[in-house]
C-alpha cells in the first residue's frame, strides 16, 4: 500500500459513523477521527491510520476532547474508548457499505 498523509481532525458531534476510504470499515468517531491530509479529506478508520498515528494516541485524543463535558467521568471515558478500539481493531474483515447503510437508518 502506498504511504499517505492523514491528519487527526475534531468535530462537534458526539458520535458520527464513517466509512473508512480505505478498506471500506465502519467505524463510529467520538469527537475526533482521521482524514487523509492530501486531496478531499476523507475518513479513515484505525486499522488503516499510518504510523505515525497509533491507536493509543487517537484514544487519549478522544478522551481530552471528551472530558470538556462538565460531567465527564476521565476513568469511564478510557475504559470505553480502549474497548471499543479493541473491539474494531479485533474484528477481522470490515462491514459492507450495505451494513452501513442499514445501521444509518
Amino acid at each position: 500500500m502506498q504511504p499517505f498523509q492523514a491528519k487527526i481532525v475534531c468535530h462537534n458531534t458526539p458520535r458520527r459513523t464513517v466509512i473508512c476510504t480505505l478498506c471500506g470499515a465502519v467505524w463510529e468517531e467520538r469527537f475526533i477521527g482521521v482524514r487523509t491530509a492530501t486531496g478531499q479529506p476523507a475518513p479513515v478508520c484505525p486499522r488503516c491510520i499510518p504510523p505515525m498515528l497509533t491507536a493509543d494516541g487517537m484514544i487519549e485524543a478522544e478522551i481530552s476532547m471528551s472530558l470538556l463535558s462538565a460531567d465527564a467521568d476521565p476513568a469511564t471515558i478510557r475504559r470505553t474508548a480502549t474497548e471499543r478500539y479493541g473491539q474494531f481493531l479485533s474484528e477481522r474483515a470490515p462491514f459492507s457499505r450495505a451494513a452501513v447503510a442499514a445501521r444509518n437508518r
